[in-house]
């Protein structure tokens, strides 16, 4: 994390400057006070008026600097949280697909936004205090050693006493901090999946028994979080101990020095004034030092998610055309005990389109998850135009498929964002994109039309807009490929056939659709049919081939009918 604090160097070493200023101008109130207790006792009314007005001096550049001193702290801490909320965040959406899922999503939220926070507050603030402290205790060290030499001894004592609290403490605190930490990841997974699972919970009677377990995971996160704080209140009542122990000794001290001779009645104020702020610097060096040990597991977290290798995105053979993609003897498994995919050989060549069917679990979703990279390195060959899928860059890769699943995604944003993803369109490409979706009637009824704001994933539309939407956003990247999954699922009869079959009639793109409708008039159309069973592919051939067979697909569409 250091980086992130001389991020900007120059800007770092003027708002340091500002602080040590304020913390030297602070230390004035002491002279102030002694200079009025002097006036006191020596009944001199002479310098008075010379006295108030340097207090007053001193109060508007102890205001003035210190105003300028939380300026330039919020600007560095905006600079700082800024960037380092950015890198997280790249660093999480470059990771592989296995690594992003290897983590619940409700973590990643908590890293950019709660844990930035806690460390901010817990680590970043706390480099200001300590630069704020050092100058603050070498003013008041020097301030000491001016009234009398032999306060060196006091300050010793005073200082040692103050640094033995964290030095013994810091592992409890540490340990204790790591186990709120893990109580929140678990509470906040649990309280995204709930919210989530809102409408199951309503369909089925959950409350009860959801508002037991929420309580369950609730509880335990305040449990943890509460003994975290009642190390850290254990801590700060030997601080304050110390500090009181301290005061007093001091004033001890001074009034045997101001009866020997050594010092005035002002001075006593001022020592008063330097060992308060040396006492309240060491009681919060014990509060500093739990805070650097409750941010350490952050710290550890962060810089764990920082040093991942990103996945790559551009690099690799720039991929202009996919003119055929080979599956030679592909097999795979998301665990290492079970195949998904049982040496799976197929050719799928341009200008061609193929549909792939099969019961539920028959590999069919692993296969377009392998076409879309979401995995590497199967057993077996999967080339595209005769080279290894993963050599062409990811972007040049992805900017050739159009992929559509009954579940798209749609981001909070306009339906034009959504239907561009943000890239500049021209807007015939949009509307004859629109046409081709069956959504043009549907947006025309919109007072906004294109401009129509989405809500979360779509939530303001039905399955069946989002599904049209979805369609015609692969349709504006004209793409050389279409991966459709159930791509009319949610859509009539009559608008799901009109659209699939003027896809179909694009003789230039390679299409590859994942359906369980067998419908008769729509899977003629098709140049191959794929069926798979238990993750290998048990025949392949036109629809006519397939029924003449009366094997395992005839089966299907008998039971399908």
């Amino acid at each position: 994390m250091k980086k992130y604090l001389f991020i900007k160097p120059a800007q770092f070493v003027f708002c340091s400057i500002s602080i040590v200023l304020t913390a030297v101008l602070e230390l004035g109130m002491g002279f102030v006070d002694g200079a009025f207790v002097d006036l006191a006792l020596d009944a001199s009314m002479d310098r008075l008026a010379l006295v108030f007005t340097l207090s007053m001096v001193w109060l508007v550049c102890y205001l003035s600097v210190s105003a300028l001193c939380g300026f330039l702290r919020n600007r560095y801490t905006r600079r700082i949280k800024s960037t380092l909320r950015q890198d997280l965040f790249g660093k999480i959406m470059g990771q592989s697909v296995p690594a992003f899922n290897a983590r619940n999503s409700s973590t990643y939220i908590a890293d950019l936004n709660t844990n930035i926070e806690n460390l901010t507050s817990y680590y970043f603030e706390q480099i200001y205090l300590c630069i704020h402290h050092t100058a603050s205790l070498a003013a008041s060290l020097a301030g000491m050693l001016w009234i009398d030499p032999s306060n060196i001894f006091l300050i010793i004592i005073v200082v040692a006493l103050g640094l033995l609290v964290p030095a013994l403490a810091g592992k409890y605190v540490e340990k204790r901090s790591a186990q709120y930490l893990g109580g929140l990841d678990e509470y906040t997974a649990h309280l995204k999946d709930y919210l989530s699972g809102f409408m199951v919970i309503k369909a089925f009677s959950l409350y009860d028994r959801i508002m037991g377990r929420h309580k369950a995971y609730n509880e335990n996160m305040e449990y943890k979080k509460m003994a975290q704080r009642d190390l850290q209140v254990l801590l700060r009542m030997v601080g304050w101990g110390v500090s009181i122990i301290s005061t007093t000794a001091t004033l001890a001290y001074g009034v045997w020095l101001i009866l020997h001779g050594r010092a005035r009645g002002g001075d006593i104020v001022i020592m008063g004034n330097f060992i308060g702020q040396m006492t309240s610097i060491t009681t919060e060096i014990i509060d500093i030092s739990s805070q650097f040990q409750t941010a350490r597991p952050i710290i550890d977290r962060f810089n764990g998610i920082l040093s991942h290798e990103s996945a790559p995105r551009d690099q690799g053979e720039r991929l202009e055309d996919v003119r055929e993609i080979a599956f030679d003897g592909v097999s795979f498994g998301y665990t290492q005990d079970k195949t998904v995919l049982d040496h799976v050989t197929a050719r799928f060549e341009k200008g061609k389109s193929y549909a792939v069917v099969g019961e539920s679990g028959s590999g069919k979703t692993t296969l377009f998850n392998l076409l879309l990279r979401y995995y590497e390195n199967p057993d077996g060959r999967l080339t595209v135009n005769g080279r290894d899928i993963q050599s062409y860059s990811g972007q040049s890769y992805y900017g050739q498929l159009g992929w559509i699943d009954p579940n798209m995604f749609l981001f909070e944003d306009t339906i034009r964002n959504n239907l561009t993803l943000y890239v500049d369109v021209p807007e015939d490409v949009v509307q004859r994109a629109v046409r081709a979706a069956r959504l043009e009637e549907f947006i025309n009824g919109l007072p906004l039309g294109l401009e129509t704001p989405v809500t979360e994933n779509g939530a303001n539309l039905s399955a069946g807009q989002r599904q049209r939407l979805a369609l015609a956003r692969a349709m504006i990247n004209d793409p050389a490929v279409y991966l459709l999954d159930e791509f009319t699922s949610n859509l009539d009869l009559q608008t799901g056939t009109e659209i699939e079959s003027a896809l179909l009639r694009e003789r230039d793109k390679l299409m590859i659709h994942i359906t369980h409708k067998l419908i008769p008039e729509m899977l003629e159309q098709y140049d191959e049919i794929l069926v798979l069973k238990n993750g290998r592919i048990e025949e392949k051939g036109t629809f006519q081939e397939l029924m003449e067979r009366k094997e395992y697909f005839y089966s299907l569409y008998t039971v399908s009918r």
